[in-house]
């Protein structure tokens, strides 16, 4: 610590970290709808992963019995309600994001683990990106139905949509469609979000407990 800093009171090391805070008007200019779902989805995920290292504490350091799994599985639904939210606010699929993280592990570790190729100075982080880029092409060529979503959207050809979707016209390009009815009648674009996409329909969206 320099000379100047030893023994420094509270309130001085407070005036001078705020020196260093973000420029919060700026930060205020870019918040949208997008953006506060994906703090919802952020906050909700680190107060799950507390509750789930909660119960590992209790039980490991206080002996409070047995690991309760069935507490596990209720907490592990939810991290992933919140992981679901996150992909649902940037318009990223869960299938595609679990696939990625495959992809870029293969990648990285083409066998099995090693614990020479997990040190960071043997990682080849171009060659994952990759990896994931790649991934990310096949998933734009292919169509993921299900018996639920058995149809293709007649305008892009490339979104599922359900089999009680009368219209077969995906989400997407209803809202693409909104977009540019709102463009030609009122001369401006609906909220867009970082991607550049219309926002979605509002979503009720329930924190879990």
């Amino acid at each position: 610590m320099l000379p100047q800093y030893s023994n420094m009171p509270p309130d001085t090391y407070q005036r001078l970290a705020q020196r260093t805070q973000c420029d919060h008007k700026k930060a205020l200019e870019r918040t949208n709808r997008t953006s506060t779902r994906i703090a919802h989805g952020l906050l909700g995920l680190m107060g799950e992963l507390g509750e789930l290292a909660g119960a590992y504490e209790h039980w490991i350091y206080y002996g409070h019995g047995a690991m309760d799994l069935t507490n596990l599985k209720e907490e592990l639904g939810d991290v992933l309600w919140y992981v679901a939210l996150l992909c649902n606010a940037v318009g990223l699929s869960m299938d595609d994001v679990m696939g990625a993280n495959i992809s870029k592990l293969r990648q990285r570790f083409p066998d099995k683990f090693e614990s020479t190729l997990a040190l960071e100075e043997n990682r080849d982080r171009k060659a994952e990106a990759d990896a994931i880029e790649q991934t990310e092409q096949q998933s734009a060529t292919s169509v993921h139905t299900t018996r639920s979503y058995p149809n293709v959207c007649k305008v892009c050809g490339k979104q599922p949509v359900h089999k009680r979707n009368e219209e077969g016209v995906c989400v997407y390009c209803v809202l693409q469609e909104r977009k540019q009815r709102a463009q030609s009648l009122y001369g401006h674009d609906y909220e867009q979000t970082g991607h550049g996409f219309a926002e979605p329909p509002e979503e009720t969206e329930t924190p879990n407990g």
